[in-house]
């Protein structure tokens, strides 16, 4: 059973009368929402009742305009409890599709409702419209806080998505991008207060004498990206394994991937760059208690990382990372740990070095990832993949020690390589297409390509 984050709340406005005047009030996250129901299975509903202004009556919820199929259990939250949770249940058979729902609040006479959105899927159905055509090897994307998504592309160019506009952010000035093969304008994070400086991180490839790597802070002012701040320098870069991909993690430090820029060794070796994660403070300085002093090193023994995600409740970091003909990995990133590229690869045991959480052989070439919050989808806190080789989005439920309980493919190559994934504030999950890259199989690129697609349940 999945508990859907919805709150459903009964507030006691005043209390003019023998009893309270009642309004239910539905909070999903930030938005007045949906709740998506597959067959088969349940969904919880929390309801809140505010007694703060002294409302002490019992409060009987029930739900009308439910599809065939689905049921809801009454509900009575007792005086003395602030909450409670109402369950619904639909049946392998249930009528799929859109429906509104009334929720009823009853204390002693008086009577409030209010609707809910709710749709039966059947399992694997979903909708999936294109937001945006023709980018340009999309490699980042990430959401505002004023819900437009900003879209890094690998050729050096910077675009935002609002609603159904896309637009170009040009560099202020223009860094010096070195392009060509699998370097460029790669990864991005928004800094915590992004709201309110426009600070977001990026990491990009350049040449100074031979191939090289960096991370830099900029301002996003208008339509410009302006004041770079170099925070991290001569990262070795190569044609290939540039990792990049970064993070802001609940202790408000940046986090990075970093490949092994096509030199295994490296991986090894603690005073190289190449091959590890980092940790930095937002200013780009090392932070003191990292696990190798004056290090911005947290983990080494990695190949190429693509995927870089914290849990929004635990704080546990995971990855993805590409292996070679064999042994894509999903990794539990923890403080100062080996995880031991080129020495022992994906969840083979051998001391000192960590084994992956998953394995993939053949390669499915993993990339971007990201955790689901929202109630559209029942996968609270699942992590969500995609990968370039196989085109899959793949979804994994994670078991309460942090290791993998369940994997399940959620798209299956419909729509050629996938880069980058992203879940927007409604619930919505979005995908960045890579066919522009020169290693797409036909029947791609699509004429459209690349793509930004959007997710949501179907039918």
């Amino acid at each position: 059973m999945k508990r859907a984050l919805v709150v459903l709340s009964i507030l006691s406005l005043a209390l003019l009368t023998a009893c309270a005047n009642l309004v239910i009030v539905f909070s999903i996250g930030t938005t007045v929402g949906a709740v998506s129901l597959p067959l088969g299975s349940d969904v919880v509903i929390t309801v809140e009742v505010d007694r703060s202004g002294g409302f002490a009556q019992p409060v009987v919820v029930t739900v009308t305009g439910l599809p065939n199929g689905v049921s809801a259990a009454n509900l009575t939250i007792d005086a003395a409890d602030a909450s409670g949770d109402l369950t619904l249940s639909a049946t392998a058979g249930a009528q799929t599709g859109p429906a509104t729902l009334t929720i009823v609040g009853t204390a002693g006479a008086e009577e409030a409702t209010a609707e809910l959105d709710l749709t039966v899927t059947a399992p694997g159905q979903l909708n999936v419209t294109v937001a945006a055509t023709g980018l340009t090897i999309p490699w980042d994307i990430a959401f505002a806080p004023d819900g437009s998504l900003l879209i890094t592309e690998r050729g050096g160019t910077f675009k935002r998505l609002l609603e159904t506009v896309l637009s170009d952010i040009a560099f202020n000035p223009v860094p010096p991008f070195a392009t060509g093969g699998e370097p460029g304008l790669l990864g991005m994070a928004l800094d915590p207060a992004f709201a309110v400086n426009g600070y977001l991180y990026l990491c990009y490839s350049y040449t100074d004498n031979g191939p090289l790597n960096r991370i830099s802070r900029f301002t996003l002012q208008g339509n410009e990206l302006i004041g770079e701040l170099q925070l991290l320098n001569a990262i070795p870069g190569s044609s290939v394994h540039n990792g990049c991909r970064m993070a802001i993690g609940p202790d408000q430090m940046l986090y990075a991937t970093m490949g092994d820029a096509n030199d295994s060794n490296a991986a090894q070796d603690q005073n190289s760059l190449s091959g590890k994660i980092f940790r930095l403070e937002l200013n780009g300085a090392i932070p003191a208690d990292n696990p190798f002093p004056g290090s911005p090193v947290w983990t080494l023994g990695h190949r190429n990382p693509q995927g870089l995600a914290f849990h929004p409740d635990n704080g546990r970091l995971y990855s993805t990372e590409h292996g070679p003909a064999s042994d894509d990995e999903i990794n539990l990133i923890e403080e100062g740990n080996n995880y031991g590229w080129p020495t022992v690869m994906g969840t083979a045991i051998q001391a000192p070095f960590t084994p992956a959480l998953l394995a993939y052989t053949p390669t499915l070439a993993v990339a971007g990832m990201a955790f689901y919050q929202g109630t559209l989808f029942p996968w609270e806190n699942d992590i969500l993949f995609v990968s370039l080789k196989a085109g899959q989005l793949r979804r994994l439920e994670l078991a309460p020690d942090g290791t993998i309980a369940a994997d399940h493919v959620v798209v299956d190559n419909d729509y050629g390589r996938l880069r980058a994934v992203a879940v927007a504030p409604d619930g919505r999950i979005f995908l960045a297409t890579s066919n522009q890259d020169g290693r797409a199989n036909a029947p791609f690129p699509h004429a459209d390509d690349d793509r930004i697609l959007v997710l949501e349940p179907g039918p």
